[in-house]
């Protein structure tokens, strides 16, 4: 599902970005978007999971949220779309949460507030 065809100099490529917390989405949005990606936000993980993946080059996901966390979210997405690149953000960077997440499957892991180019960097391999 990676790989990026550019049409009309876009990058084609559907970031989604799932987080409850809706200025986190709106600015992730916002960076992903000036770099050329188009983008799209879910609430949570089962907003996403009940619609089509189709499109879809790589996911962003918070790790805390209410109704389901990222590494179940990645575990989800593991058994329905193994190679669909999923990057791990929170803004609680212990308890061995990245060592998880990277055992699980993510691609990459992201501390909030996030770095405009580390994320940059991880959405460029994810897609590579």
């Amino acid at each position: 599902m990676g790989g990026l065809v550019r049409k009309h100099g876009v990058k084609t490529s559907l970031i989604a970005i799932v987080d409850d917390d809706d200025r986190v989405r709106g600015a992730t949005a916002s960076v992903l978007r000036s770099m050329g990606y188009a983008t799209r936000g879910f609430v949570s993980g089962p907003h996403l999971l009940a619609g089509d993946l189709e499109g879809i080059g790589c996911i962003l996901s918070d790790y805390q949220m209410p109704d389901m966390s990222g590494l179940e979210l990645l575990a989800a997405l593991k058994a329905r779309a193994p190679a669909l690149p999923v990057i791990i953000m929170t803004g609680y960077a212990s308890d061995g949460v990245a060592e998880q997440a990277m055992r699980l499957g993510a691609v990459g892991f992201l501390v909030k507030p996030i770095d405009d180019a580390a994320l940059a960097d991880l959405v460029t391999r994810a897609l590579g």
